[in-house]
């Protein structure tokens, strides 16, 4: 049975910098994304970073992601509630891990 660890750090930059030079894929879950988590691949090692639904992801994160990703939504809905999200993201992530 496969797992996905998950991790809650104070210091989201230097976190990120720090398994960016391990060779670890970093994917930045927001609506301003051009890359959807469909088209991307989450069959290796990767860090999966969501923002809060008051704040999203700050600047920062946004500038320093490997990827931005969205989820294609339609109609008028422009965001998801963050656990719908992380839902959807990690759904896809174990599919393709899976498959």
């Amino acid at each position: 049975l496969s797992y996905l660890p998950v991790c809650r750090e104070g210091n989201l930059v230097g976190s990120l910098l720090l398994l960016q030079s391990y060779g670890i894929e970093t994917y930045g879950c927001t609506e301003k994304a051009s890359e959807t988590l469909y088209t991307s691949d989450f069959r290796e090692a990767c860090c999966l970073i969501f923002g809060s639904e008051e704040k999203g992801m700050s600047k920062q994160i946004l500038k320093r992601a490997n990827h931005l990703i969205g989820i294609p939504l339609q109609g008028e809905i422009s965001s998801l509630n963050v656990s719908v999200a992380v839902g959807m993201v990690l759904s896809e992530a174990l599919r393709q891990r899976l498959a």
